[in-house]
């Protein structure tokens, strides 16, 4: 639907008890499988038991699961989390097992991506190949749901707790849900979205219920939210930031085919658009040894080299027809590009001679077909 369809707000209607969510977690779901040798039972010196080799990933689970729960990091969902979801494997009682799959569910928390659970996951296995040299696994992702939250500054959500407040006759909380919930998808592709329902119990399971009296007033907070965010003509501000953001829509997995493409292990991208930050993001890891991700604060140190890939970048963009060139020395060059008023970037061109010769080796050495940087 997203793919089809864009609005300017959404309002997902999972049960909140009338409260207003602003946050839920996402999953990971991966498989781990160990390998054995399969042998009859009667011939240890033969076989290898797979499910006894998967008995090291599920106790280091454990302690990862302890591990993320022991520190709280988001105001409304506290942490993450992971367990063992299934476990199959063996051929019959007479033989050693010859492999063992393992299903894994970790729940996300916003900030947390694909790329660090999986890292986990890698650091788990290695943990347990170093307790057994005999130890064989592999891991796969089946599954990603991205966690969601959404500013409590966002028109939506203002105009939804107003009204809420107003009919209900109480100041409503915010809070987080457990759940995965479609408002995930909706966020992500640009639409500004809140959570707000009726309470009830027996989510998923085989009699689920809401309560009617929170369903009627529900009905009127929608009523009157629609009312008044349809009528109310938005500040120029909040419209033009909605307007880019849905222009990124697609960017993040760009990112990430890029960063595969070019081997990059982690950067960071901020966006700005008429003073404002419309996007900041992390992508890949930091420290790949630790699994540590890479955040919007994450500092990278700034070396040398930077000079060269800027001049590079210049020198691109000058052969595709979008700077001119100028030349300030016989071992560089500058451009006509204002950085900020009375300041061109000829200082950093002056200093970075090889920036020339570095673009001939680029283009030498690959990758294939259009360079950006």
């Amino acid at each position: 639907m997203v793919k089809r369809w864009h609005a300017d707000a959404a309002i997902v209607t999972e049960p909140t008890e009338l409260q207003i969510c602003t946050a839920h977690k996402g999953f990971v779901w991966l498989e781990v499988e160990t390998l054995g040798v399969a042998a009859h039972g009667s011939r240890p010196d033969l076989g290898v038991d797979a499910i006894v080799k998967m008995g090291h990933v599920l106790v280091e689970l454990e302690r990862l699961d302890r591990a993320l729960r022991a520190v709280p990091t988001h105001r409304l969902l506290v942490s993450g989390s992971v367990h063992a979801s299934l476990i199959s494997g063996g051929q019959e009682l007479s033989s050693y097992p010859e492999r063992c799959l393992l299903s894994i569910e970790r729940r996300t928390i916003p900030g947390e991506t694909r790329e660090k659970v999986e890292s986990e996951i890698r650091q788990v296995l290695n943990r347990a190949a170093v307790s057994d040299p005999a130890f064989k696994a592999s891991m796969r992702t089946t599954l990603v749901r991205e966690p969601f939250e959404v500013s409590d500054d966002e028109l939506i959500v203002k105009l939804v707790r107003q009204q809420a407040n107003n009919i209900l006759g109480s100041e409503r909380t915010t809070i987080g849900q457990t759940g995965w919930m479609d408002s995930a998808l909706l966020s992500a592709s640009g639409i500004p979205t809140v959570i707000f329902g009726p309470g009830g119990e027996g989510a998923h399971a085989v009699v689920e219920w809401s309560d009617l009296e929170q369903l009627e007033r529900c009905a009127d907070v929608l009523i009157a939210t629609i009312e008044e965010f349809c009528g109310k003509e938005p500040d120029m501000q909040t419209s033009d930031i909605s307007k880019a953001t849905l222009q990124l829509q697609g960017f993040e997995d760009f990112v990430r085919t890029t960063m595969q493409d070019w081997k990059l292990q982690g950067l960071a991208i901020a966006i700005v658009k008429d003073g404002e930050v419309i996007s900041s993001k992390g992508f890949g890891l930091r420290d790949a040894a630790s699994g540590l991700e890479v955040t919007p604060q994450t500092l990278f140190p700034i070396a040398s080299c930077t000079k060269a890939f800027t001049t590079t970048a210049m020198d691109i963009l000058v052969d595709e027809g979008k700077l001119d060139r100028v030349i300030s020395s016989p071992t560089a060059r500058g451009y006509h590009v204002m950085i900020s008023p009375g300041t061109t970037p000829q200082p950093l061109a002056d200093n970075s001679s090889t920036a020339y010769s570095t673009l001939n080796r680029v283009r030498i050495s690959g990758p294939s077909g259009n360079i950006r940087i």
